[in-house]
């Protein structure tokens, strides 16, 4: 039993030698350590006073948020922490009380200390847009801590050829790095359609108002969920090609079908038509404005 015991050790050593020595060692090394070390246990208040800071655009008191100044706002935003049991925060308040800031805190936090999908609504799409530039995007360019993680994975336009242009500005989100579009960018895509035909979030019609803006953007927005569509040309990918054909596939380079991918673009699609069908048919007056 020694023997092999022995060669065992051996091995161990020296694929451990190896592992030290190769190119790019330390820097594994320390991803790796990183990766075990527990986050802060801050609350979003401890966050927000300790990495967030105001700008002059989106705040009349530029410089570093401090929960003091709305010290009500303080056991709203710790119960939207982590450990807190609080699974539904809802809040009743007036106007200009401090409650987006207290929201964009939230929204920091999670893009620092816990990444994942969020979504925040507001009644029109012009004023998710106009949050999106007063305020979000203060949050992200004034606060360090979040500007280099954000900008770290933004796409510039030496990362891509000239064919894929209008990808410069976007982020990099799955873990390959790649910008190229997956199934799991059809998620919000369903969405969007929905919203397009609600009068109350999208206003207007085809000629007048925010709907036909809306409808260009949704109709670019397609060409992705086309691109990951399964056509005749690669029918010799799958067992039945006639049964593969229109399904969506995981990736451009991953020729699997998640159901829940083919699921998503068919409710994609069936809520565009909804939406088109109503947007067309909505009278002059809906456009709003004079």
């Amino acid at each position: 039993m020694s023997a092999p015991t022995s060669r065992s050790l051996r091995s161990s050593a020296s694929l451990s030698v190896e592992i030290e020595t190769f190119d790019g060692a330390e820097d594994l090394a320390k991803a790796w350590r990183q990766g075990l070390t527990p986050d802060p246990a801050f609350t979003v208040s401890e966050w927000a006073d300790r990495h967030r800071w105001l700008s002059s655009r989106a705040s009349a008191e530029p410089g570093r948020y401090r929960t003091d100044r709305t010290p009500y706002m303080r056991a709203i935003m710790d119960a939207l922490s982590p450990s807190h049991p609080a699974q539904r925060v809802v809040f009743m308040k007036a106007a200009q009380v401090g409650a987006t800031e207290a929201g964009n805190c939230f929204i920091g936090f999670v893009m620092h200390h816990a990444p994942g999908p969020m979504l925040a609504v507001q009644p029109t799409v012009e004023l998710a847009k106009r949050n999106s530039r007063q305020r979000i995007d203060p949050l992200i360019e004034e606060s360090p801590a979040l500007r280099e993680r954000v900008q770290d994975n933004q796409i510039e336009r030496g990362d891509m050829i000239e064919a894929d242009r209008d990808l410069v500005g976007g982020f990099v989100l799955d873990a390959g790095g790649s910008p190229l579009p997956t199934w799991q960018g059809l998620r919000p895509m369903g969405l969007l359609a929905s919203m397009l035909g609600d009068p109350a979030l999208t206003r207007g019609t085809l000629a007048r108002g925010e709907a036909g803006g809306q409808i260009i953007q949704l109709t670019e927005s397609l060409r992705f969920l086309r691109q990951l569509m399964a056509e005749e040309r690669l029918g010799h990918m799958y067992a039945d090609p006639d049964l593969a054909l229109g399904g969506v596939r995981a990736s451009l380079w991953d020729q699997t079908m998640p159901l829940t991918g083919s699921a998503l673009g068919l409710v994609t699609l069936a809520e565009t038509l909804e939406s088109l069908s109503a947007v067309s048919t909505r009278p002059p007056a809906a456009a709003g404005g004079p």
